[in-house]
């Protein structure tokens, strides 16, 4: 009825993007430059949330190179240290303060606010890393910014709320640097954080994935040739989508119909190539571009 309030969520200036980006018909009728198959498919795929990893399934660890392997355990470590160096200082809180006198916890309150300074200037450090890193390619290391600044934004409070108890049962001359290295590594997370949700993200995120799908949809006969049993990433998009409900598939389909029309329509592709296309299943368009 009109007038009536909607129930349904207002959709946010990302979530709006990306359904920007996902419309792949409105794509092919709108994109400037030389549009190809090969890159239609790849949208389509990432449209339908067939991401890289579905693509990619058939890979084999056995097949990577073993720098790779050697260097994998160093991983966890990277990991590790996003999550714990933030709650480091929490480990030299000392257990009694207020119990004894203030001059006993002097020392106590001393070590704990350089622990707070070597810890959060290492995180500063690291947070300043990430944000450089996406100045320039925003679309890597998203888990490592987001993980960062999560850790920060969850373990600061926790730290200068346990700080603040050992101070004052103390005496202090100075915990400025303390409250400088907590106070710009929060800034920075958040800052991380929010570059992570920016539309920027967004955009170069689905260029990166859809390039990907494209690529490796590309080399599928090198991906089939690294042993016997493999298979190439053209196999595994053709099981992502079988496995699909009936309605996602119907869509898809309809939606490979109006991305094929509109490329014919505009002169991208020929009529021909258009009808070959449509016979072939999603993953195979680029072989009618080699």
């Amino acid at each position: 009825m009109p007038g009536q309030l909607s129930l349904r969520p207002r959709r946010g200036p990302r979530e709006r993007e990306e359904d920007r980006l996902d419309d792949v018909a409105a794509w092919a009728r709108t994109a400037d430059g030389d549009l190809t198959l090969g890159e239609a498919e790849a949208r389509l795929a990432r449209s339908r949330g067939l991401t890289v990893d579905h693509v990619l399934g058939a890979r084999d660890s056995r097949h990577e190179d073993g720098a790779l392997q050697v260097l994998r355990p160093l991983a966890w470590v990277r990991w590790a240290g996003l999550v714990a160096i933030p709650f480091l200082p929490l480990l030299l809180v000392p257990r009694r303060t207020m119990s004894t006198s203030r001059l006993a916890n002097h020392g106590r309150a001393e070590f704990l606010l350089n622990g707070i300074e070597v810890a959060y200037g290492l995180v500063v450090l690291v947070q300043v890393a990430l944000l450089l890193a996406w100045c320039f390619r925003p679309a890597h290391a998203q888990r490592e910014r987001v993980v960062g600044a999560v850790s920060v934004l969850v373990a600061a409070p926790c730290v200068v709320f346990s700080t603040v108890i050992v101070v004052i049962g103390s005496v202090v001359e100075s915990w400025t640097g303390a409250a400088l290295a907590l106070l710009l590594a929060a800034v920075l997370a958040a800052a991380n954080l929010l570059a992570h949700l920016s539309l920027r993200t967004v955009r170069r995120s689905h260029a990166r994935d859809v390039r990907r799908i494209r690529d490796a949809l590309r080399d599928d006969d090198d991906w089939r040739s690294r042993g016997p049993g493999q298979h190439g990433p053209v196999t595994s998009l053709g099981r992502a989508v079988a496995t699909m409900d009936e309605s996602r598939r119907r869509s898809l389909q309809r939606d490979q119909a109006r991305v094929l029309d509109a490329l014919a329509d505009r002169g991208k592709i020929d009529q021909e190539t258009a009808r070959a296309a449509a016979e072939l299943p999603l993953g195979r368009w680029g072989e009618l571009e080699r």
